[in-house]
């Protein structure tokens, strides 16, 4: 769907044999092409002058109020965009562009949370609408980067990894110990320091100890958050708090369905290594599922991160 003006010569429906209906069609023909070539030449005040005239005559024509909002959004003018897209919606709520003018309009009025409802009701319309699509990611991210709280980078990977779910999403870069890693500040560091890092750590361990040290209780990375595995729709913030609970005080837990896991966020990575020695290291059944756990993927970028920094661990 392309959101654009709409030419009503495109849509005119074939004419009936009546010369009057002729004459009618004709009309509303010629008024439409005459303001859609004014509003092409940026003239969209001349543009809003023919639509009004136009609507008047035919109160009933959808296109007429969507190109007018159009032109209102043009000027500016973006309350009176607004009024044309609430008639439309309540004259024509099957009509996708009604609800896409109405978010452009609240986008120009700064209501971005009405604004991204709008979006979303146009994809639920009409999922193949790419300008929605790019309208709603832009609202979410202008949402979630507000007052600098985030940078687009972090905003755009945590909507990412919430299937474009802006609260989910914010619960996850509200977490310091998130599943994207460490934020602060913006350095890449390669598979090789990583590597290198992870050799360290496995160096550390005591001859007593072996296996995987994403799994290890003494917490080599000093990571305050557990993943968990295995985490069906039935599996909830609500069910996996009073489990973890037990080993520390839980700052948040953060659920991702769609990559069946969750992230156990603790106060402090002592929390952390508590729940990796007591948790039953075969897996826990509960509901549906038998969730297992381990320390993030990213504990060890985390870890090299905040050494790089000269960040001290507490």
């Amino acid at each position: 769907m392309k959101c654009s003006l709409v030419h009503l010569s495109s849509t005119i429906p074939e004419m009936c044999g009546k010369l009057s209906h002729q004459r009618t069609l004709m009309s509303l023909e010629d008024m439409g092409k005459q303001a859609y070539q004014k509003a092409n030449w940026n003239d969209f005040k001349g543009a809003i002058e023919i639509l009004n005239k136009a609507i008047k005559k035919f109160p009933k024509d959808a296109r007429l109020y969507n190109n007018r909002s159009y032109c209102y959004c043009k000027l500016k003018e973006y309350n009176k965009s607004l009024e044309d897209a609430n008639i439309m919606i309540n004259l024509f709520p099957n009509y996708t562009k009604s609800y896409y003018r109405k978010g452009e309009a609240l986008v120009g009025l700064n209501k971005l949370s009405e604004a991204e409802n709008c979006f979303k009701k146009v994809l639920a319309l009409d999922s193949s609408c790419d300008e929605a699509r790019g309208q709603l990611l832009d609202v979410q991210l202008k949402l979630l980067c507000m007052d600098d709280r985030y940078s687009r980078r972090e905003a755009e990977k945590a909507l990412k990894l919430s299937d474009y779910n802006r609260k989910e999403a914010e619960h996850i870069l509200s977490t310091s110990n998130s599943s994207f890693g460490y934020t602060e500040p913006d350095i890449y560091y390669s598979d090789e320091e990583i590597m290198e890092e992870a050799c360290v750590v496995y160096n550390k361990l005591k001859g007593d100890i072996v296996g995987d040290p994403y799994r290890n209780p003494s917490n080599p990375f000093h990571c305050a958050s557990i993943w968990v595995g295995n985490v069906t729709k039935c599996i909830t913030e609500d069910v996996l708090k009073p489990i973890f609970s037990k080993y520390g005080k839980v700052k948040n837990i953060v659920v991702q369905h769609q990559h069946y896991c969750a992230f156990v966020n603790y106060f402090e990575p002592s929390m952390a290594s508590k729940a990796m020695k007591l948790f039953p290291p075969e897996g826990k059944f509960v509901k549906d599922t038998n969730i297992v756990i381990r320390y993030p993927d990213s504990a060890i970028k985390n870890n090299l991160c905040l050494k790089k920094n000269g960040i001290k661990h507490t």
